[in-house]
């Protein structure tokens, strides 16, 4: 059926692709046409059938896959093609055909890919097939190889400098394959993508290879639009090998299978209980003793990596067993891989654990050798041929030694931090099956057809240049779908480590997640907008209009519009639903209560009275909520007004107090004791819990605390309301404004009015929704579900307000495993109803357990002036803390039993809590007594404003005879669950229509217009641009035009450079050494080298000039590099000095000690971006006639460009440079 969105927009065919006899190649085919394009009416069309020719211009050796058929086809007839497929499913059969037809015309072919690595894997593998008949070109910015070939493999950057300068060659082209594309959402490489494409002549065909992506037509629809020519997007979900996914907890047992991609990746959620009740409670007794607090899972940062370590050498050994190789473990860092690799070396072939220890006897293994002596042998002479490429003084260099005895092994690392040497040749050894263990980064994923039998995450955590994240779907999808090598194995093994039980729900979500759209990751940078301006057909403005991010701000448009309707429309019903059952419920309960006046469950008359309000249920439940969450904020900071030396001599044996960490409100519990770590002060506490929710073994006789819970952060999900908005509403609630006026006139801060329930508490809040967003703010809202904005009943659990709201939704923490502190306040108000409420407690008792947790003192929210006087010095042994538990149950419900008044039948009450007053040492504060004022201006509300009353009376309702009652319903809980869930999914989809609106209302706008018109000021400021006789604007000064032909390094600072003729004055080693200083990565030690007085006074001028241009950005609100905003992030010192060391002729042996930060791959990649850069400033110079500078430039080159720095790279070292 043929979509139509609105005339501007391309309009996408959904065609019904025929079930293939495996319905597991199954796939999906579009056709996006552009505006206005004439759109065959019969569906039966050859643009619809895409139909492959009767004979190909290659012969390929298997049957060709319904989705390589249909993208064969598309291209057949003269279309650009978009190809979503999972790792090794075969998209490159695809690229084969676009070469072989092109080179059957006589047509030139780019082959584009993100990095140099894959560049030159890429160029080996064409080279070498038949079809190519060697017409094979390279082009990385490293090495320039044939450039007259038909096909040209290059990276995506020199494809975008082609472009910018027009070469000659570009003229020739029929086809342009970009291999890896959904690379084109990365932050740093996107503009790069973006601008390829959209400067290519629409007179080329394309080919784009994918991981699958959500909106791959949305993609195609901007390339249609862009060169006017339908696009077919060709996807299938087929794995050739199925991937089996399992979770492994460190220091636990067992690996549990969890889902298959041959069942659609059906979650057997059995198998996920199964490994998260394997987590151990380890480390206790460091904790005990003051060494270190534990957790529910781990440790110490040290005890946690031994941990993974121990666990990780498990799981290899239990592989190893079975023959399963080669196996890829992922780590994030280069540090980390290399760490994994000789912890494992020293294990397995040394018999030792992660400490250096021999291996217990119930541990022991019996090694055995990964390569037989014919495949050493073989390692040896691949080892020793390769060896020959490089230059004698460098063979014996400690890295080439170190990875040489550790491949003798069947053990190889490959990161980024490698020599480009190294990783070739391990590289070359994985596709031989000489390597049988690899520790790898990321980037080892990133298109290189190295495929395993395995694949280990070490941990599923990375960080990401600005927060320690947990790896999305799309990551995880590229790095495990490596496990499974088509034709030889049934199927691959994805096994992930977790540390927590929520590490584990996180994983399990990243498992079972879908990848992320495709989303431009558009920019402006100074050398873009600065070569825009350079050409007089073009303008910044117009090839904005022409990206991918402002396609998408349109495209979406009408989803957006569509998603609020569905969105207010859910609203809606459910508003609907709450007010129906609410009353409904309502009803039923005033009606049981007329009929049983002597069994009160509930206020009747406040419950009445809400009824004759005739109030909008749904809004009031929203309204509770908000309140509620602003009163959680207001509540959890109060402990950080009071002096920690008056508390902690509070925090005695016995005193009770109340307490909320990670997420989870612990409500009254008994200090144990006092102890110090790392200079912070952790109590622990004596918790109620189910008996069963106890860890097996834990009534066994110890102290050790069963859990540590070490934040005060709030739990995994929140209201999404700001507290100021909260506050503004608060003054139109005459209850919440009287009791503040007759605060404020008061001149004692004394509470006499009874305070609340503390459970209508909920949790802080999230950022104040936008009111002016941009094309990001929707993306991974756009493409959700309906479904996905519904809250259910098994998530209740994960709100922390739900702890008070609905306590009886904490207990649903057991069937996760969590720490499930039980609330015994609405038990020990039940058993005050009961014939004999001391016997109803013993019976109650023998189903409650106790536990031992330590926290932070900061966790504290509230102290009491009560404690008990009978806690045992001792409390290793089980029964005591059981009976400590008991007298303190006891003592809570005499207190509870002795207050006559119902409203004050509360633990906040009758337990007296200190107030902030009598815990500070020098009075509060204004600010706190603001906030104190605050906070009990909340509590006085919710407790007598009637509505808010009432919907506490409801919630807290407990007994069979509800539930008998409410028996057609499921039970009480459940009317109480489905009225949470719903104003909730409410709240959800609020925030979302909020976000939508927002959007839309900004939409008619020119995406980045502000930005551009900010970074065109400050290239005025610096004289690049001025405005010429005649009124013309923002033309290009010399300056301007230098700056367009630098691009490896910060063309701004740079050009400045050129202009105020520091660097021709400059020896050449002190020149590479400031050049590097700008491309170099950052170091921690920079502050510790020693630098060469003439290197310093240098890098002092470049900073000096840094530093002016880094102030002259802030006033025009710009930015000088993406995330720079001091010298420090701009300039390296530890580069400057490792470059200058380099350029003066130090072996490359002494120059990798300079700094032990820095990896010796990064080094040799560092010196072969100072070669690009000073290539380009040559050219400046030529451009200037500065002959002194450029001569300088030589002499640079010519000491940097040496030895390792110009080894060839190991796919291409029998060609000769063209």
């Amino acid at each position: 059926m043929i979509k139509r969105d609105v005339a501007e927009l391309p309009v996408v065919v959904d065609v019904d692709e025929p079930l293939p006899d495996d319905p597991i190649k199954k796939i999906y085919h579009s056709v996006v046409f552009p505006p206005g394009y004439p759109i065959p009416q019969d569906l039966t069309s050859p643009v619809f059938l895409c139909s492959p020719p009767d004979t190909l211009p290659i012969e390929f050796p298997y049957i060709l896959d319904p989705f390589q058929r249909r993208a064969i086809g598309a291209l057949s007839i003269g279309h650009s093609v978009l190809v979503a497929a999972h790792t090794s499913a075969g998209k490159t059969t695809v690229a084969e055909y676009v070469i072989a037809s092109a080179l059957a015309r006589n047509q030139r072919v780019v082959y584009t890919t993100p990095i140099k690595a894959l560049s030159n894997q890429k160029y080996h593998d064409l080279k070498t097939a038949a079809y190519t008949n060697g017409s094979v070109g390279l082009m990385t910015g490293d090495s320039t190889l044939n450039r007259n070939a038909f096909v040209l493999v290059m990276t995506t950057e020199v494809l975008r400098n082609m472009l910018h300068q027009g070469a000659e060659l570009l003229r020739e082209i029929g086809h342009v394959i970009f291999d890896e594309v959904h690379y084109m959402r990365n932050s740093e490489r996107g503009l790069v993508w973006e601008d390829c494409i959209a400067m290519v002549d629409s007179k080329i065909k394309f080919c784009f290879l994918s991981a699958t992506v959500p909106n791959a037509t949305e993609f195609a629809g901007w390339v249609a639009s862009l060169h006017n020519i339908p696009v077919h997007v060709v996807y299938t979900q087929y794995r050739p090998v199925p991937l089996m996914h399992y979770i492994c907890p460190v220091g636990g047992k067992g690996i549990h299978p969890i889902c298959s991609s041959a069942e659609q990746n059906k979650l057997h959620q059995d198998n996920v209980k199964a490994a998260k009740s394997n987590l151990p409670y380890i480390g206790a007794a460091e904790a005990a003793k003051g060494e270190g607090p534990i957790t529910s899972g781990h440790v110490s940062m040290k005890e946690r990596n031994k941990a993974v370590t121990d666990t990780l050498h498990k799981v290899m050994r239990f592989l190893i067993g079975k023959d399963v190789f080669p196996i890829i473990i992922f780590a994030f860092g280069k540090k980390k891989c290399e760490v994994h690799a000789s912890n494992f070396v020293k294990h397995y072939f040394g018999g030792k654990n992660s400490e250096g220890t021999e291996e217990d006897a119930d541990e022991a293994f019996e090694a055995k050798n990964l390569l037989t002596p014919d495949q050493v042998r073989m390692v040896d002479a691949i080892f020793n041929a390769a060896l020959e490429s490089l230059p004698e003084d460098t063979q014996s260099l400690r890295p080439i030694v170190t990875i040489h005895q550790l491949l003798r092994r069947g053990v190889a690392i490959h990161h980024s931090g490698l020599l480009p040497w190294v990783k070739e040749l391990i590289e070359i050894l994985f596709v031989e099956g000489l390597v049988k263990i690899l520790y790898a980064t990321e980037t080892f994923a990133m298109g290189l057809n190295l495929p395993a039998r395995a694949i280990i995450f070490s941990e599923m955590k990375k960080f990401d240049g600005s927060t320690s994240r947990f790896i999305t779907p799309g990551e995880y999808v590229q790095m495990a779908g490596r496990a499974g090598r088509r034709g030889i194995d049934s199927q691959g093994l994805s096994i992930c480590l977790f540390n927590t039980v929520e590490e584990c729900d996180s994983i399990v979500k990243v498992i079972q997640g879908t990848t992320e759209p495709l989303n431009s990751a558009y920019r402006l940078s100074f050398n873009s907008v600065l070569n825009l301006l350079q050409v007089e057909s073009s303008s910044p403005e117009e090839v904005i209009k022409r990206s991918f991010l402002s396609f998408q701000q349109s495209f979406r448009l009408p989803r957006c519009l569509q998603a609020v309707q569905h969105l207010e429309s859910d609203n809606d019903e459910d508003r609907q639903r709450i007010n129906h059952t609410f009353s409904k419920s309502i009803d039923r309960l005033l009606q049981w209560s007329s009929s049983h006046p002597r069994e009160p469950l509930f206020s009747s008359e406040v419950l009445a009275a809400l009824k004759e309000q005739a109030i909008d249920f749904s809004a009031t439940i929203s309204e509770y909520l908000q309140i509620s969450a602003l009163q959680e904020c207001l509540e959890l900071d109060q402990i950080n007004y009071v002096a920690d030396a008056r508390l902690l001599t509070s925090l005695v044996p016995g005193r009770i107090i109340s307490a909320y960490a990670d997420g989870i409100r612990l409500g009254w519990v008994i200090v144990i004791r006092r102890s110090t770590y790392l200079e912070e002060q952790y109590v622990d506490v004596l918790v109620p819990t189910w008996r069963e929710a106890l860890p097996p073994g834990y009534d066994k006789r110890s102290d050790q605390p069963m859990g540590f819970m070490n934040s005060r952060k709030m739990s995994q999900e929140k209201i999404d309301e700001n507290s100021d908005v909260v506050l503004a509403s608060l003054k139109g609630n005459g209850t919440y404004q009287a009791y503040v006026a007759m605060r404020v006139k008061r001149k004692e801060d004394e509470v006499t009015d009874p305070e609340p329930p503390t459970h209508k508490q909920v949790t802080s809040t999230k950022k104040e929704v936008q009111t002016t967003v941009d094309v990001m703010d929707v993306n991974d809202l756009v493409y959700e579900s309906r479904s996905a904005n519904e809250v259910s009943e098994d998530e209740l659990h994960k709100y922390s307000f739900m702890d008070i709201v609905q306590p009886y939704a904490l207990e649903e923490r057991r069937l996760c495993n969590l720490i499930a502190p039980l609330n015994i306040e609405p038990y020990l108000l039940a058993l005050l109803e009961a014939k004999d409420p001391d016997a109803a407690l013993n019976t109650f008792l023998d189903k409650v357990g106790a536990c031992i947790i330590r926290l932070p003192v900061s966790a504290i929210t509230g102290i009491s002036k009560k404690r008990l006087n009978s806690v045992p010095s001792d409390i290793s042994n089980y029964n005591d803390r059981i009976a400590t538990l008991a007298l303190y149950a006891r003592m809570f419900l005499q207190l509870l039993r002795a207050e006559d008044d119902p409203m004050r039948r509360t633990l906040d009450i009758v337990l007296t809590p200190f107030s902030l007053d009598d815990l500070a040492d020098h009075g509060l504060t204004d600010e706190a007594q603001a906030a104190q004022l605050r906070l009990q201006g909340i509590r006085h509300m919710l407790r007598w404003d009637i509505k808010y009353r009432a919907f506490t009376e409801f919630f807290l309702a407990r007994g069979e005879a509800l539930d008998a009652l409410f028996s057609d319903e499921g039970g009480f809980k459940t009317i109480t669950d489905l009225l949470l869930c719903k104003a909730l999914t409410v709240r959800r989809r609020d925030t979302k229509v909020g976000l939508f609106k927002a959007y839309i209302e900004e939409a008619d706008k020119l995406v980045l217009e502000q930005e551009l018109q900010n970074l065109k000021r400050f290239l005025r400021r610096e004289s690049f641009l001025e405005q010429i006789e005649g009124g013309v604007d923002n033309v290009l000064t010399q300056k301007g035009r230098i700056a367009c032909h630098i691009s490896t390094a910060n063309e701004v600072i740079l050009t400045e450079c050129l202009f105020d003729g520091s660097f021709a004055s400059l020896p050449h080693p002190i020149l590479a050494g400031v050049l590097t200083s700008l491309i170099g990565e950052r170091s921690t030690t920079s502050k510790k080298l020693e630098i060469e007085p003439p290197l310093r006074q240098a890098l002092g001028s470049l900073k000096a000039l840094v530093n002016r241009l880094l102030a002259d950005c802030v006033t025009e609100e710009t930015s000088l590099e993406l995330g720079c905003t001091t010298v420090e992030d701009i300039v390296s010192d530890s580069a400057a000095v490792i470059a200058f060391a380099w350029a003066s002729g130090k072996t490359f042996e002494e120059v990798i000690d300079i700094d032990p930060t820095q990896f010796e791959g990064s080094i040799v990649r560092m010196f072969r971006r100072l070669i690009n850069l000073v290539e380009q400033l040559m050219e400046a110079a030529d451009i200037l006639n500065d002959t002194r500078l450029k001569t300088r430039l030589e002499s640079v080159h010519k000491a940097v460009f040496r030895d390792i720095v110009h080894v060839t790279s190991l796919y291409v070292v029998d060609e000769e440079d063209a």
